[in-house]
Order: C-alpha cells, then sequence, then structure tokens
C-alpha cells in the first residue's frame, strides 16, 4: 500500500485539527476572567513589563501580607523605578486575600498537571484579539494574542510568590493563529527572536482584520 505525499499532508493536517480544542470553552479563543484561574496585572505598563520580565528575564513578586494584615517591604520597594531593580513588584486587580487564594490555585493546578502530565500550562499573555464569529452578531470573543510560558513558586508560607519565565520562548497563540487562518484566512505575523512586542503589534496592525474586529 502507498500513500502520497498530498494525503499524508492532508492526515496530518486532520490530526492537527483533532488536537486543537477549537471550541468556545478554550480559554486560548473565549478568554473570561475568573476568580481563581486568571489574574490580571495593573502595574507595571504592557511595554515595561516586557522589556522587564521577557527580554531581562526579571522574576515576578507579588505582594503579601504579614500576620498583623500589614503590607511588607512590597510596598516601599514597588515605588522604585522598575529599571532600578533585580525583580518587579507588580498590582493585581485583587484583593491581597483574593490575590493569595489565586495565586495558590494556579500554583497547584499547573504543577498537578506539570507532574501528571509533564506539560506547562501557566501563561503570561500580552495582547487580546477581540473578534466576532460573523458580521452580523453581536457578541464577540477575547483571545490571547502572545503567550509567554511561565512558572510559579513560593518557597514557604512566609515567603512571596515569585513568577518566573521558563526556559521556552514567547509564542503567537497556536489554537488562535490556526482558528483565524483556517476558517478567515488570516495569517497573524510570526514571533521571532528578534522581535519585540512593539514591534510585534505594529506588524499586526498592518494585517486586514475583519470589520469590528480589534
Amino acid at each position: 500500500m502507498v500513500i502520497t505525499l498530498n494525503i499524508l499532508e492532508s492526515k496530518i493536517e486532520n490530526w492537527c485539527q483533532k488536537l486543537l480544542d477549537l471550541s468556545k470553552r478554550n480559554k486560548a479563543l473565549n478568554f473570561k476572567e475568573t476568580k481563581r484561574s486568571t489574574l490580571k496585572l495593573q502595574t507595571p505598563d504592557c511595554m515595561t513589563l516586557w522589556n522587564e520580565f521577557v527580554e531581562h528575564e526579571k522574576k515576578i513578586i507579588f505582594p503579601q501580607v504579614e500576620e498583623q494584615d500589614q503590607p511588607v517591604e512590597y510596598e516601599r520597594a514597588k515605588k522604585l523605578k522598575v529599571s532600578d531593580q533585580k525583580v518587579i513588584y507588580v498590582t493585581t486587580t485583587k484583593k491581597i486575600d483574593d490575590l493569595q487564594k489565586t495565586l495558590r490555585n494556579l500554583r497547584n493546578k499547573s504543577r498537578t498537571i506539570m507532574q501528571d502530565q509533564g506539560l506547562n500550562v501557566l501563561y503570561l499573555s500580552f495582547g487580546f484579539i477581540k473578534w466576532y464569529e460573523h458580521e452580523e452578531t453581536e457578541n464577540f470573543f477575547l483571545a490571547p494574542l502572545i503567550l509567554v510560558p511561565v512558572t510559579l513558586s513560593c518557597e514557604s508560607l512566609s515567603s512571596p510568590y515569585v513568577l518566573t519565565n521558563s526556559d521556552e520562548g514567547p509564542v503567537v497563540n497556536p489554537t488562535l493563529s490556526y482558528k483565524l487562518g483556517n476558517e478567515y484566512g488570516i495569517k497573524l505575523p510570526e514571533f521571532d527572536d528578534d522581535s519585540n512586542l512593539e514591534a510585534y503589534f505594529d506588524k499586526l496592525n498592518q494585517v486586514k482584520l475583519p470589520k469590528q474586529w480589534e
């Protein structure tokens, strides 16, 4: 039996599509903020965070509370210029208690999946695409654009949570890229090692998107 190249390529394409979850349940296509499984960073701004975390590989330190419920060194350190620090102090949209619970959940779930399946499922996302399934509808979806694989750790109960950049580099959301190319004929620019976030966004702005998409 002989399988021609065209048939083989078709089968590979079909296998790849089956491996990707293209349903609205997938947060890679339909992102929604949840209380314990997502965390939005307020400061520093997007470009500064990219420069310090991705390019300079600094660690992100999350705020914590001492037993007396007083902010620790974080409150003083976060007022310094980011460039003067060896780490990045961030602020989030959550109160301290909620923040700690969310971080604990993110760490535990990602660590369990890594141990059971050998997969890193924790990402820091930069930029979103607001897309619509049809021109006639007003219902839109948000999909993360650039995904940076990360690791979340905490040495002890008295230590802050620390987010570090993993050994893998940033990638364009593969599920989004496949869906847009396969269903809408939109080719997202690739993210190469020489790119930075601002340059990539400039390339993306040159891509013609359907009406209403942002």
